[in-house]
């Protein structure tokens, strides 16, 4: 008899659960820029001299090279330098893939001896991350799965991604750069923000 009465609650609890599901969208899906990159060490990023924690405002700031100062490097106003987060509303791949286009500095030297060489700062690019996905665990909450650590371990290891509000996340990871001080590649603990400037329409998952 128990067992009889039971059931409806059952029933009635996972259709609630059902329509929960049905009604959690993706509000997560767009373009974001780079507001904000920390790290736990400084690093001289621009070849000033100084050291800074300050990741952004040493990407950002004027360039010394050899022909004296470079101004701009590094736009993280660029659309190219934009976070996307698939799928966009004009995709019809509803995979939910992710990709942080985190800067990357592209290092040359000026000969090839070993002792005399000379570090140049070429040009940033983005980070070609493959197979990144993401999953919701709740409206707030964003699991990253890297699909091809193998791969996307030589652009830096994303350690966690936390969503700050609907237009923000932050996120964790484990990055090498070049210091112009050191004249070293050297492994940082990174902590990024981003907020979005490209808004999708949200659609249910």
């Amino acid at each position: 008899m128990k067992k009889l009465l039971l059931l409806p609650f059952l029933m009635l609890l996972t259709s609630c659960n059902s329509d929960k599901d049905e009604n959690l969208v993706n509000d997560f899906r767009g373009y974001y820029k780079i507001t904000s990159i920390i790290s736990e060490t400084p690093i001289d990023l621009n070849n000033d001299g100084l050291k800074s924690t300050n990741i952004l405002e040493e990407i950002t700031s004027p360039h010394t090279t050899l022909n004296g100062i470079y101004p701009n490097f590094y736009n993280p106003e660029n659309g190219n330098n934009f976070a996307e987060v698939r799928p966009l509303v004009e995709q019809f791949n509803t995979t939910q893939f992710i990709f942080f286009n985190f800067p990357e500095q592209s290092i040359s030297y000026l000969n090839n001896n070993l002792e005399m060489n000379i570090p140049i700062l070429m040009h940033y690019s983005t980070s070609m991350n493959a197979d990144i996905v993401y999953e919701f665990i709740n409206q707030n909450e964003i699991r990253i799965i890297d699909n091809n650590p193998e791969w996307n371990s030589q652009f830096g290891a994303i350690k966690s991604l936390i969503r700050i509000d609907k237009n923000n996340f932050e996120i964790d990871l484990d990055k090498k750069m070049f210091d112009f001080s050191s004249k070293q590649w050297m492994d940082l603990k990174v902590k990024a923000q981003y907020k979005k400037v490209g808004l999708s329409n949200a659609t249910s998952l």
